[in-house]
């Protein structure tokens, strides 16, 4: 098994419920079976800043053998935060206790948005 290990920058709205799915594969781009797998997302100001500004390790597996699932960011797990640019990745750890990394730090942009 290949971990995914891609960046995969994105942006979400401050103060919003949110989604992050992902799509576990193996080195040939086939699904992973991610059956008894764990994952956790880590959201920090900086790559390697010791504090974690979110850390979620609930993830809903929507198709385990297609590799398929998503963490739920709630309103209340961004909008104390500031705007800006921040770094998350994500890990998921096999049956057998192996860690793999599926998202190198990648740049989640938190940004406001324009109400009329």
């Amino acid at each position: 098994m290949s971990d995914l290990d891609l960046q995969q920058d994105r942006e979400i709205f401050r103060g919003e419920d949110t989604n992050f799915e992902i799509d576990v594969v193996d080195q040939y781009g086939d699904a992973q079976d991610i059956t008894g797998w764990s994952f956790t997302l880590t959201v920090r100001t900086e790559v390697g800043a010791a504090a974690a500004s979110i850390t979620k390790s609930s993830f809903t597996i929507t198709d385990a053998a297609g590799g398929q699932g998503y963490f739920d960011l709630d309103a209340a797990d961004t909008e104390s935060l500031d705007t800006g640019a921040y770094w998350y990745d994500v890990w998921g750890q096999d049956s057998g206790g192996d860690d793999h990394p599926l998202v190198r730090p990648s740049v989640l942009r938190i940004t406001e948005r324009v109400r009329a």
